[in-house]
């Protein structure tokens, strides 16, 4: 009886065994968004690899081959589309690793995906002159509220690289005018942390509030009815703004990206960098590093070894 219940364990689906994994998730506790990324995930993993596979049959191989068609643009119908971005790729097998985690765990599989290296691209992020443009300070007596909020809120991301989830959740009484710091309850960590304010960012909230008024249990950035913005009306809000300021771009998580790049090629330190993001190891904080250190030339022959010992060696020269 024992080998036959041990049989039908290892036997299971993709397909049953990744709503498992999301009950499982959703009972642990894990965010709701999470837990939706990883529905939508595996939803776009079907055009690429069989869910009705038994989940001990699937092997290194087939997620090899399963990459494969992914940088190629082949989905399982034969229908020929779009190869997918490298980084598009790596948040499917993110979720696949989790699955297969899980799976191991509860002695479905036993299968270990290994970590497939894509080159880095830098993410395309606003330009300083973009930035420019969206940071013009609206005409108080003209625009509307909701104007002039989104205006703080490009103000508020670009002060702080917090996420949108982040920024949503921030409460009037977070703001602490005393100490100049800002409390972030909503992480992505699920921990709490104070981020510094910075004296323009403090003149800025000032002003706001002034406006925007409320309590401290109100929500620094509400809509039109005081309540809380949701996801989707804070990416409109923002896709409007940038639009009337004549700004192509108009991603939120851009704006993080923007700041990371920024503080690095200013010359931030990665520590101090990782905290300021919430980052919960120096890895991922070292992903921005190594895609936007790239301001290499300025300094360099100050600290370049063949540069300085040449400059001291300049008399020495060859006669022609």
């Amino acid at each position: 009886m024992k080998l036959t219940m041990e049989k039908a364990r290892t036997t299971k689906k993709i397909s049953d065994l990744t709503e498992r994994f999301i009950a499982d998730k959703t009972l642990m506790g894990v965010s709701p968004k999470t837990v939706e990324t990883y529905r939508n995930k595996f939803h776009g993993l079907r055009n690429y690899l069989d869910f009705d596979t038994p989940v001990d049959k699937v092997t290194t191989e087939t997620i090899a081959e399963m990459i494969y068609n992914m940088k190629q643009g082949n989905r399982r119908n034969g229908e020929k589309v779009e190869p997918l971005k490298d980084s598009t790729i790596n948040s499917y097998i993110t979720a696949l690793k989790a699955f297969f985690s899980w799976s191991k765990e509860k002695g479905y599989s036993s299968l270990f995906i290994p970590i497939y290296k894509f080159e880095p691209q830098p993410k395309e992020v606003y330009t300083h002159e973009e930035v420019k443009k969206l940071l013009k300070k609206p005409n108080l007596q003209k625009c509307s509220f909701c104007e002039y909020r989104n205006w703080v809120i490009i103000c508020f991301l670009l002060n702080s690289g917090c996420r949108a989830g982040t920024l949503r959740n921030v409460k009037i009484k977070d703001i602490d005018f005393d100490s100049d710091m800002i409390l972030f309850r909503h992480m992505k960590a699920r921990n709490v942390q104070y981020v510094p304010m910075g004296n323009e960012m403090k003149r800025i909230l000032k002003e706001y509030l002034s406006i925007r008024e409320g309590t401290g249990d109100d929500y620094l950035f509400p809509n039109l009815h005081n309540q809380q913005l949701t996801e989707n009306a804070l990416r409109l809000a923002i896709e409007d703004y940038n639009h009337s300021r004549g700004v192509a771009k108009t991603s939120i998580h851009l704006f993080r990206h923007y700041y990371a790049k920024t503080y690095i090629q200013n010359g931030g330190d990665c520590f101090r960098l990782q905290k300021i993001l919430g980052h919960k190891k120096i890895e991922m904080t070292e992903h921005y590093v190594n895609l936007y250190a790239t301001d290499t030339k300025r300094g360099f022959e100050d600290f370049s070894p063949l540069a300085v010992l040449s400059a001291e060696n300049a008399r020495i020269t060859m006669k022609r």
